[in-house]
């Protein structure tokens, strides 16, 4: 193999152990948001309504995950910060989910009471 190829290998590898890192983040992410969804349903009074509300956010929840935007996997870190910092700079790729997915966290965290 020539050296050329040799680095191409590596960088290519490089970016595969990158986004695998980003999808392990993701994922550990939706399973804390869901089984804090199912837990405080089962706490719930079970009400078709409450109940009705919590199978809704784990649908849009999946569809975050499903999404596979990056600004998922950091959604806990970036609510704790914005909770303790008065301003955050937050810089991110095109297309990662700043713009659309943060405003969304920030009013479920705002309505829900209760971190993600």
């Amino acid at each position: 193999m020539t050296q050329e190829k040799q680095e191409r290998r590596g960088i290519l590898l490089e970016l595969l152990q990158e986004k695998q890192r980003a999808y392990s983040s993701q994922l550990e992410t939706f399973e804390l948001i869901a089984n804090d969804l199912i837990s405080r349903a089962n706490e719930s009074d079970g009400s078709d309504e409450n109940r009705s509300s919590f199978i809704d956010r784990l649908r849009r929840e999946q569809k975050r995950f499903e999404a596979r935007l990056p600004m998922f996997g950091h959604r806990a870190v970036i609510l704790q910060k914005l909770a303790a910092e008065q301003v955050m700079l937050l810089i991110g790729q095109t297309g990662s989910g700043k713009s659309t997915q943060l405003c969304q966290y920030i009013a479920e965290e705002d309505t829900s009471g209760t971190p993600p």
